[in-house]
């Protein structure tokens, strides 16, 4: 409070508040971001909800919801499934192969020395790679693993894999690759502060070790609750006993987010809005006529009624079924009344394009691509280039 302010206070101290208020103000308007994205006094700011929170309360205490609903969209949203199954297409192909490449010239060998042992060793690895017995449920050889694994990363955000070791009579090698869903990763039963989401986090905060049910969370299972503790790391060889594969979006982020999550409403919607517009054009494509009789008959009115095979709702006594070609006739004193819907709709197309165009933004793909519609050479050309590129940084993300 200046001179001039302590004087105004003693004469009118309300006067005085207000001058000390309204210099506030000034200051708060005149420092960067508070007159634009952190305004607080804006008409256009003050409707806008928003709270912030750690990564626990933005990420981790969501992810249940994220996982099942991106998994709903996979499997019951067209589009959903298409920018998945684009995206594992076009990055995984048909999977990481071995390419050995040894500095030979260190190890003192010659140039033929490293192209025997080089071919060699490609070979032993095919031999592991081609066989189911790299799998630990022998169902899918390593190339088959990648495509699955990058899949579940893309619909539940993380998947998490285990390298055991087990022998068998009908392969040389003992290495299995094991895929863990996300789910499975969780906090035990009466869990310490220092597991959270499955995760266990050392002194320094580093992930020290994973939790796994061994039964997955949503299943019916009758089975009791119990968790295996894999550390990340083995004790004796300082192995990688787990390998994680997500992608952070923040600092101290520890579990994986689908990559649906941000178009995850839009989706939902367009699938509604293109569902109500597929029923209102099918509705309007069946030609009905209905029959208005002055009394009670047992007479079956002319033409053809709806065929036994195709009545579904014969239960219903109120409700009356359409059919094309098909004639229905009314009890007494019942009326048909016809609505015209008015389709084909002619903003459909144009607006689902635009909506299109706004997740392919989000989820970093190119509308020719998950459309599959090239206007041209350079087009396609593009779009693939841009998918390789997005796939570059995807494959290199894995924590061990």
């Amino acid at each position: 409070m200046n001179a001039i302010d302590k004087v105004i206070a003693i004469v009118s101290p309300e006067r005085a508040l207000k001058r000390i208020g309204a210099r506030k103000r000034l200051d708060i308007l005149d420092t960067g971001y508070s007159y634009s994205g952190a305004s607080k006094r804006k008409k256009s700011m003050i409707g806008w909800s928003f709270k912030g929170g750690s990564t626990k309360e933005n990420i981790d205490d969501n992810l249940p919801t994220l996982r099942e609903r991106s998994r709903d969209l996979y499997m019951n949203t067209p589009l959903a499934t298409g920018s998945i199954k684009t995206m594992r297409t076009n990055i995984v192909g048909e999977g990481l192969k071995l390419n050995a490449q040894i500095d030979y010239e260190f190890l003192g060998m010659s140039d033929e020395e490293a192209d025997e042992w080089e071919t060699k060793a490609e070979r032993e690895f095919a031999l592991w790679a081609d066989s189911l017995m790299c799998d630990a449920m022998q169902m899918h050889n390593f190339y088959e693993l990648q495509q699955l694994a990058f899949l579940s990363f893309l619909m539940s955000g993380e998947v998490f894999t285990l390298l055991p070791y087990r022998r068998h009579k009908q392969h040389l090698y003992g290495l299995r690759v094991q895929l863990i869903e996300a789910d499975r990763i969780s906090s035990p039963t009466g869990a310490k502060d220092d597991i959270i989401n499955g995760v266990e986090l050392g002194r320094f905060g580093e992930v020290a070790a994973y939790h796994i049910a061994k039964h997955h969370p949503l299943g019916k299972s009758s089975g009791t609750k119990e968790w295996a503790r894999i550390e990340k790391f083995g004790a004796k060889t300082g192995r990688k006993n787990v390998l994680h594969l997500m992608e952070s979006e923040r600092p101290e982020q520890r579990r994986g987010v689908p990559i649906l999550a941000p178009v995850i409403e839009s989706l939902k919607q367009l699938d509604r809005y293109t569902e109500a517009e597929l029923t209102a054009a099918l509705v309007s494509s069946l030609f009905t006529v209905f029959i208005e009789s002055a009394g009670e008959s047992n007479e079956r009115p002319f033409g053809e009624v709806i065929a036994d095979e195709d009545r579904v709702d014969d239960e219903d006594d109120s409700s009356y079924e359409l059919a094309p070609g098909a004639i229905v006739a009314l009890a007494e004193g019942e009326k048909a009344n016809t609505t015209n819907p008015g389709r084909n709709n002619a903003a459909f197309d144009p607006f689902v394009v635009s909506i299109c165009r706004q997740i392919v933004a989000a989820l970093e793909l190119l509308y020719e691509l998950l459309l599959k519609h090239f206007t041209s050479s350079y087009s396609a050309s593009a779009s693939r280039g841009h998918c390789w590129r997005h796939g570059r940084c995807l494959r290199c993300v894995v924590h061990g």
